[in-house]
């Protein structure tokens, strides 16, 4: 890789991933954290949030980032 190439790579692509024993704090922080982003995104109409990735599975190791998606039900909708 010429060193053009290594200039335009984004620092989060080569960054250490560490992976954590599971803390079972991450299911109450999800938690805390879903009803939180409820209350803010309802403005918007949004009525769902999921606690997603390896932090929601117990007992699982992971990354300790809690992670959350917002489902997607009306495809009808999008136009090209």
């Amino acid at each position: 890789m010429s060193n053009d190439d290594e200039r335009n790579i984004p620092v989060w692509a080569y960054e250490t991933i560490e992976i954590e024993d599971p803390d079972p704090d991450w299911m109450d922080q999800g938690i805390r954290e879903r009803k939180e982003l409820l209350q803010i995104l309802s403005a918007w109409g949004v009525r769902e949030v999921e606690h997603i990735g390896s932090t929601a599975i117990p007992d699982l190791p992971a990354k300790p980032i809690i992670d959350f998606m917002h489902p997607f039900h009306h495809s009808k909708r999008l136009t090209a």
